[in-house]
């Protein structure tokens, strides 16, 4: 009797057992068809993947789409500026030939209006051939990039030649760190110094003018700048003074055209650096030029 009451305890407890596993493996069935269901299959995935390369795709070609637009529409800009300026040249020499002829021979012999208003066309007749040259410099930038290594003290050494007028009748002292090789174009690089030591010597303040060219050297960059104790101007201008033809006084107040500081950036953007300016007025301005070190082997200009 012990024995048959053992054997359907034995029974029933099987039987709960058995009926707790089926009931965990339904239930771990289940889960894993819901887990399985919310993975993404190969069957499913392949039209998201799809989808994903097509828009991929799309875009890439926008993107170059728009940069061939934007190359198209700079090649046009710099051969109008360029040819626009040439052209220019010769009806503005005429004009400028014609008034010079008017007051050297009727200078004195009509009133004093007409002698002022004769003074004011030769006047904007040189304002007008400065600009012209300066745009033909600026379209001119692209044309004439072969960046090499280029002693930076010897195209400081040119500048301050080209610029030795300028130097003597603002009795400035321009003084210099020894300074290494960049890569550049050797006329750009002049061309960049001269631009920023010419500012420095225009927008002098009443008081002996200092500048001084240094150096600074990191492993990505070279940066030269070029400091000075003149009027500087507030920071908020820093970014619009290399704007072209813009000028943070009036024209009669100091010379030149407003090109100067825009060349500057264009040569450093050509050449893959960037340009900068921190200031304050009354104390000096400080132009810094970051050139990018040569990655590989650079020919050095003899």
């Amino acid at each position: 009797m012990l024995a048959v009451s053992q054997i359907f305890a034995s029974v029933a407890a099987a039987h709960w057992i058995a009926t707790v596993v089926g009931g965990a493996t339904l239930l771990i069935g289940v889960a894993t068809v819901a887990l399985l269901w919310m993975l993404p299959s190969p069957s499913r995935a392949r039209p998201a993947e799809d989808e994903m390369r097509r828009i991929a795709t799309e875009l890439e070609q926008r993107v170059a789409d728009r940069t061939r637009e934007l190359e198209r529409s700079n090649r046009e800009l710099e051969q109008f500026a360029y040819v626009a300026s040439h052209d220019l040249r010769e009806p503005l020499r005429m004009i400028a030939s014609y008034t010079d002829l008017l007051a050297r021979r009727y200078r004195g012999k009509l009133d004093d209006t007409a002698d002022e208003f004769i003074a004011y066309v030769l006047d904007g007749c040189q304002r007008m051939r400065q600009l012209i040259i300066d745009l033909l410099e600026y379209s001119r930038v692209d044309r004439q990039r072969m960046p090499q290594l280029i002693d930076a003290e010897e195209a400081l050494e040119v500048a301050c030649r080209d610029l030795a007028v300028p130097i003597a009748r603002a009795d400035a002292a321009i003084t210099h760190d020894p300074l290494p090789r960049v890569v550049c174009t050797r006329v750009q690089l002049v061309q960049l110094l001269e631009n920023l030591l010419r500012n420095s010597l225009t927008y002098r303040a009443d008081r002996p003018t200092l500048v001084h060219v240094g150096v600074q050297e990191t492993d990505e960059e070279t940066v030269i700048t070029v400091r000075d104790n003149g009027l500087g101007f507030e920071m908020r201008h820093a970014d619009r003074i290399f704007g072209m033809f813009q000028r943070l006084h009036v024209r009669g107040e100091y010379p030149g055209t407003g090109m100067g500081l825009a060349m500057c950036q264009k040569i450093m953007e050509c050449h893959g650096g960037r340009i900068w300016a921190e200031a304050e007025p009354g104390i000096g301005a400080t132009f810094s030029c970051a050139f990018p070190r040569a990655k590989a082997p650079t020919a050095v200009a003899s």
